[in-house]
């Protein structure tokens, strides 16, 4: 439902002497003759009086106050805009990592309207470095200790040979550390969502502990729906980040540069585990 614009700024008449003309039976075209409203202002009230289960006589009997809060209901507060160069300011000290300049944010913005996600903050940074001409330098420079971690799944399966002789496929996860680029791998049967969480869990064990942001991409086990944006990750997904006191990350779809770090460590997997 749209809301209606607000008649009084424009000068026409209030809502009251609409329903006036409602109750009576008069035409759009006749309320429009008499009152001076608009058809498409009439139209919107009357639908609006649907929508509440109203009739324009019951409508007719509310004061002013009530009569604005049904037809003028307060507008969506808009998105808060992170102060960007600030943010760039702050990330140039040592061990400040952007989700704690995102949780800066929503405490600074609490109350006051919608805040972006974390995922939606990290791209809106981006954009504003890429606006600014403020282009990240290669290695490591962009990047804190235990800040991430990234996962995939290799694209290529994996032979192996049981002590019977039989050949088996299997499906290799990989996760790495981007800043230490260290690497972890493990066979699993399939790309399941208890194989994506063990191996996650695995990892997490592996390296000694859980960074900041968990890294995925849109696969259907770990994401639940996705737009051009970000995706909703599952609720599995969610509980294993609350447990590990991580926060969830999915790369925008079609951009696996935005886990670059892992997406090499698969091309070295496929080269020195997969092609071996």
């Amino acid at each position: 439902m749209n809301p209606l614009y607000p008649l009084y700024s424009a000068g026409l008449n209030p809502p009251s002497d609409i329903l006036i003309g409602l109750k009576d039976g008069l035409s759009y075209r006749e309320i429009q003759k008499q009152y001076g409203a608009s058809k498409s202002t009439v139209a919107r009230i009357s639908e609006r009086l649907s929508q509440a289960g109203l009739s324009a006589h019951e409508a007719s009997s509310l004061d002013e106050a009530e009569l604005q809060a049904l037809f003028y209901p307060p507008r969506k507060k808009a998105l808060i805009e992170p102060d960007w160069q600030k943010i760039h300011n702050k990330l140039q000290q040592r061990k400040v990592t952007l989700l704690l300049m995102y949780e800066d944010y929503e405490q600074q913005a609490e109350g006051l309207g919608h805040i972006y996600t974390y995922s939606s903050f990290c791209r809106r940074y981006n954009d504003w470095k890429r606006i600014n001409g403020i282009s990240s330098l290669s290695g490591n420079s962009d990047r804190k200790p235990a800040e991430k971690i990234e996962v995939e799944f290799a694209g290529d399966p994996l032979q192996w040979v049981d002590s019977f002789g039989e050949i088996h496929s299997a499906k290799l996860f990989v996760a790495t550390l981007p800043y230490s680029c260290m690497m972890f791998a493990e066979a699993f049967d399939n790309e399941r969502q208890s194989s994506w969480l063990d191996g996650i869990t695995d990892a997490l064990e592996y390296f000694g502990g859980s960074p900041e942001v968990l890294v995925m991409d849109n696969a259907k086990a770990l994401i639940k729906t996705t737009d051009w944006r970000e995706g909703i990750p599952q609720a599995a997904v969610l509980s294993l980040c609350h447990y590990y006191h991580m926060q969830p990350w999915a790369c925008k779809p079609a951009t696996p540069q935005q886990k670059n770090r892992v997406e090499a460590a698969v091309g070295d997997s496929e080269r020195w585990i997969i092609a071996a």
